[in-house]
């Protein structure tokens, strides 16, 4: 795993080379860091897709989507995965506590 400061170095570094989307998750505890990279980088936020997701131990957490958000330094990002779904998911019987998500740019 990157440290933070490899993760933000990454981050700022690939986009100032021209890349232009970032995938990252809760899980990989490194939201702050990629926050931090994209900022640094002086790439416009609206240019980058920003893709992130939440692991099944967040489903149950009613502030994941704002957290997430927050961590991240943005106020929407471009994808989420949801990951881990199954008939037994709680998420399957609240999937409206997600609609903050609906703060993604682009359904599909």
């Amino acid at each position: 795993m990157l440290s933070p400061e490899d993760a933000e170095r990454s981050v700022r570094e690939a986009l100032r080379m021209g890349y232009r989307l970032v995938d990252t998750a809760n899980a990989y505890v490194n939201e702050r860091a990629v926050g931090r990279g994209m900022k640094e980088s002086g790439v416009p936020r609206e240019e980058v897709f920003l893709s992130t997701k939440l692991w099944p131990s967040e489903y149950e957490n009613e502030k994941a989507v704002d957290q997430t958000l927050e961590h991240l330094g943005t106020d929407y990002v471009d994808a989420c995965g949801i990951i881990g779904l199954n008939q037994e998911s709680p998420i399957n019987t609240g999937f409206e506590r997600f609609g903050p998500f609906s703060l993604t740019r682009k359904a599909g």
